[in-house]
């Protein structure tokens, strides 16, 4: 749930994110202004913002993700790695590197959580 929570509050505070996001090309503000969507980059009626989720867990490992698509397609997905043939560049949210590997605030949350259970027992 920590990984969740960060990945949603990722939409409105840049300083959590993995990495920078690109500004908007003046077409796309364009497009979101006659949707009345406002400016800001992956948001505009909110859904992939608060779409991401626990997906699956076990002894090994827990799987966070979203369930917003476009068509077949993965919306977080191309939104978190980007799709260079489809010109959309790389804005991720979920608090993990390209190479898989999650960010130092992630891990350093998630040590807190595991430290706090196991101060319980």
């Amino acid at each position: 749930m920590v990984v969740v929570s960060i990945a949603k509050d990722a939409f409105t505070n840049a300083s959590i994110r993995p990495s920078g996001w690109d500004p908007l090309k003046p077409e796309t503000i364009s497009k979101k202004a006659k949707m009345d969507y406002g400016s800001s980059p992956l948001i505009a009626s909110g859904t992939l913002a608060h779409s991401p989720r626990f997906i699956e867990a076990n002894k090994n490992y827990v799987t966070v993700g979203s369930d917003r698509r476009a068509g077949a397609w993965s919306l977080a997905g191309i939104h978190q790695l980007g799709a260079p043939r489809a010109h959309i560049p790389a804005r991720p949210f979920f608090p993990f590197k390209p190479s898989g590997e999650a960010t130092a605030l992630a891990k350093s949350r998630v040590r807190e959580v595991i430290v706090r259970w196991l101060a319980r027992l």
